[in-house]
């Protein structure tokens, strides 16, 4: 699962959908990408941030099957992957969604037809969600107390002035009142 940036500040898309074996498992991706930004610096090797708010809205799509259509690449992932993950998001709350029309792919791939769901997050729910989950399953607790474990915050002699600064995952915190660069 990737996440494309767009021009606008509302919404993102997610793509590589189809790429995860269930709707939990792509959710898992999702909430490790977008709200963990101690457990994402590790795994994702991203740089610090106070970013922890989702977009408004996320876009999402997928391949459909039609009846004249026989395709390799659906019969190996299977085409209700769209479908599965919003079906997921509205039994666990986490937002709703809206659902267009089904539509063949003329721009790219005539014989494929397409759908795509708009799903307005809602942070509270999978925030409580994602801290369930992370208590519950063994392997995400797993990485977080090994990802947090290498976020200990330490002192690093800063040879401009006569304080030591903390260091996290190499980089210095700076004073906001510090020149930059």
């Amino acid at each position: 699962m990737m996440f494309n940036s767009t021009k606008c500040c509302a919404y993102s898309e997610i793509t590589g959908l189809s790429s995860h074996t269930t709707p939990k498992d792509a959710m898992i991706t999702f909430c490790r990408a977008n709200l963990n930004q101690a457990e994402s610096r590790v795994m994702y090797h991203t740089a610090p941030s106070t970013q922890n708010r989702l977009y408004s809205f996320y876009l999402f799509s997928a391949a459909i099957a039609t009846p004249t259509r026989k395709d390799t690449y659906l019969s190996n992932i299977g085409d209700d992957y769209g479908s599965k993950f919003a079906k997921f998001i509205l039994e666990n709350k986490l937002g709703e969604i809206v659902e267009s029309p089904l539509r063949p792919n003329m721009a790219f791939h005539e014989d494929h037809s397409n759908k795509i769901w708009i799903w307005a997050t809602d942070q509270g729910m999978i925030e409580k969600w994602w801290e369930a989950e992370k208590k519950s399953n063994a392997i995400l607790k797993a990485e977080q107390e090994k990802a947090l474990s290498q976020l200990k915050t330490k002192p690093i002699p800063c040879p401009l002035a006569s304080i030591n600064k903390p260091q996290v995952d190499g980089y210095q915190l700076r004073d906001v009142n510090e020149d930059s660069y």
